[in-house]
């Protein structure tokens, strides 16, 4: 009972983390005298980035915990602070872009736009998975933990995202952490279909040709999620996107089918409504 509540515990802290990183931020740029002190930012950025990071680990451990505790209320917040922190590296991503974009700033100059820019990320990634409903799964394989959840199309990340893609459509985010041993992971979103309790099917788009004609994406970010995407190798963690059909409901998704590692898998979740994630009511 007691390793429970640890995984309890590990599955608020994923999502909880990266919330206390938004208020360090603001705080850490409230004052403008604080805000020009460069080693300051430095050191508030830093907190920040190892507010998201434990957030992140903490997530994995609640999941690795599911497999034992078969618990909502553990599996949940696990997977609502796993996508929000792979949410969050992936606005960094974007700043990182952007900063690169800037040639003629100073360099004090680019790091405020930088905060700024990741400010925004951390906060548009909050309310995406805060303030909005989605549906969420998990699936402990013998080569990984794969987790599956769905943005709102009118969340802050589903919007900074669809706008940069030539044809409208709806997103499924996939991530998938290797189990010991294992190394890498391979999978397919734009082969994923997607069955309803009514006994429909709904097939996946063609992620690659959607992502490679981004709007504004000269580097070629979008389309690396086509296929498992290494967001973050210091805990070997990975994502993709599955672009669905625009405007698909999702209150009554039943299941999840894709390739990985070689065979197809089903992964299993039910919707989780704005509602229910204000109020905590996730069991």
């Amino acid at each position: 009972m007691r390793q429970e509540g640890f995984y309890r515990n590990a599955a608020k802290a994923a999502w909880v983390a990266p919330l206390v990183a938004v208020a360090v931020n603001y705080c850490n740029r409230a004052d403008p005298a604080i805000a020009q002190e460069p080693r300051v930012q430095m050191l508030g950025g830093l907190i920040c980035f190892g507010l998201v990071l434990s957030g992140l680990i903490s997530g994995m451990v609640a999941l690795r915990g599911t497999a034992t505790y078969r618990r909502a209320s553990i599996l949940v917040p696990a997977i609502i602070g796993v996508s929000f922190n792979g949410l969050v590296i992936l606005s960094l991503l974007a700043v990182m872009h952007l900063a690169g974009k800037v040639s003629t700033a100073s360099a004090a100059a680019v790091q405020r736009q930088q905060q700024v820019a990741f400010a925004e990320g951390m906060e548009e990634g909050r309310r995406s998975v805060t303030e909005y409903g989605g549906c969420v799964g998990r699936l402990a394989t013998p080569s990984a933990m794969v987790g599956v959840g769905s943005l709102d199309d009118n969340s802050p990340m589903a919007r900074r995202l669809l706008k940069d893609l030539p044809v409208s459509c709806s997103v499924l985010v996939i991530a998938a952490r290797p189990a010991p041993g294992q190394t890498g992971v391979q999978l397919d979103p734009s082969s994923l279909s997607m069955d309803f309790a009514d006994g429909s099917t709904v097939h996946a788009l063609d992620g690659d040709s959607i992502l490679s004609h981004s709007r504004n994406d000269p580097n070629g970010v979008l389309r690396r999620f086509n296929s498992a995407y290494r967001v973050d190798p210091a805990q070997d963690m990975y994502e993709a996107f599955a672009l669905i059909p625009a405007g698909t409901d999702l209150h009554h998704l039943k299941s999840v089918s894709f390739p990985f590692n070689g065979r197809t898998i089903t992964v299993y979740g039910r919707f989780v409504s704005a509602q229910e994630r204000q109020n905590g009511q996730i069991n």
